[in-house]
């Protein structure tokens, strides 16, 4: 019973020290500066690039008005019928 446990106490230990050691090379490989692959002129200048907006078609923006508006009628139609009840 005293093998099995030492046994199992060296192997806790190994588990130990490759845990530290992934540790370590992880916080190394952290601490490592990172190359960019913008160059700090080009990161400037998309900051300063106003972003372009894409325009929608006459038919895009009266199917969405059309369904704005189809929403603004179910809200009417409800606060309508919710009036009618609190009279009643």
């Amino acid at each position: 019973m005293a093998k099995k446990l030492k046994r199992l106490v060296e192997q806790l230990e190994q588990r130990i020290t490759a845990i530290e050691q992934a540790l370590a090379s992880s916080r190394a490989a952290d601490a490592a500066p990172q190359s960019t692959a913008i160059s700090e002129k080009n990161k400037v200048e998309s900051v300063n690039t106003p972003v372009r907006k894409r325009p929608l078609s006459a038919e895009a923006r009266e199917r969405i008005a059309a369904a704005q508006r189809k929403r603004w009628a179910v809200k009417r139609k409800a606060t309508k019928k919710a009036t009618k009840k609190k009279a009643a």
